[in-house]
């Protein structure tokens, strides 16, 4: 990557005895604006990767407007490679609270909402920890659902609506301002065919909101994601390990599943006998440990159930 001649500038962020520095890339000038965010979660290095590289790709292109790209929010999380912020064990997503800051996490998070202020889009890199997901893009109101649909990644779907996530940068967002979340696949492992997909996206995204000039991004032929994997609840299904274990599969991400067929096995430290780990009800595969060992109730796999043309326009927030 040829980023020598890219000057960041570091914005300190103070709270009581403790500091951080924001790490920001400015690119272009004047009018409209937009803002990339990643490294939210420290262990989330697909997104962190992810901004990296569109840093790259943006530097070389002539900018309609001004995009900031801060490729790690939470610098003393990525320091660890926690997802949560280390000593407060604070979860930077949700902690864009209104009001005077409480720790350095919500003083990192105020640094990063100013930076937000006045922009057209708001972009958030994010990927998984110790597994993969299928990518996708995750939006927070219904009239987003075709903007995001508009990306073509694997599936689009809205966790739940900004009510019921008050301190998420989302919400704290002004009603003309558009925001999404990108989840890039690996986290703890990056894999570059994920990263790729998300780059292209997000140049798609800025393109089609007129921050680049025509003819300079791809993703143009792609087609929208299908109405069918546009969620508008958070359909997500969890399987979890029931105890200390580790867990195996041969499944691929992607892949359509019948009502408790087996997608892999798990072997429990007492007895160490394998027993089958069969899907919860039919779906889509769409998320998968990669780290072989488990602690009792972590995440091994979240599937989508298959959805109705009834279930997509009665979707509501679980």
């Amino acid at each position: 990557m040829a980023l020598t001649g890219l000057k960041p500038e570091y914005i300190h962020v103070q709270f009581a005895d403790q500091e951080a520095d924001l790490i920001r890339y400015r690119l272009g000038q004047s009018e409209p604006r937009a803002l990339i965010m990643a490294g939210v979660h420290g262990r989330e290095h697909g997104g962190v990767q992810a901004a990296y590289e569109l840093l790259e790709r943006l530097a070389a292109m002539p900018l309609r407007g001004q995009i900031d790209i801060l490729p790690v929010c939470n610098p003393m999380a990525y320091a660890a490679e926690s997802r949560f912020t280390p000593d407060s064990e604070r979860n930077m997503s949700l902690a864009f609270t209104p009001g005077p800051p409480q720790d350095l996490t919500e003083a990192l998070s105020q640094a990063v909402l100013a930076l937000a202020e006045g922009t057209e889009i708001v972009l958030n890199l994010h990927s998984a920890g110790s597994a993969r997901y299928l990518p996708h893009v995750m939006f927070y109101r219904p009239q987003d659902a075709e903007w995001a649909a508009s990306l073509g990644l694997s599936f689009a779907i809205m966790p739940c609506g900004l009510d019921d996530m008050p301190d998420h940068i989302a919400a704290r967002l002004q009603p003309e301002q558009r925001t999404v979340t990108l989840e890039l696949g690996g986290g703890i492992v990056a894999y570059p065919e994920d990263v790729a997909v998300g780059v292209e996206a997000a140049l798609a995204l800025l393109g089609r909101s007129n921050f680049l000039e025509p003819g300079d991004y791809g993703y143009e032929g792609r087609e929208p994601t299908p109405p069918e994997l546009i969620y508008m609840y958070d359909a997500r299904i969890f399987v979890r390990a029931p105890a200390e274990g580790a867990f195996y599969t041969q499944a691929r991400l992607g892949a359509d599943f019948s009502q408790r067929e087996p997608f892999g096995f798990w072997v429990p430290l007492d007895g160490l006998q394998p027993q089958p780990v069969p899907t919860p009800e039919a779906g889509k595969l769409v998320y998968l440990r990669t780290r072989n060992r488990v602690s009792q109730g972590e995440t091994l796999a979240m599937f989508l159930p298959h959805q109705s043309d009834e279930e997509r326009r009665n979707g509501i927030c679980l």
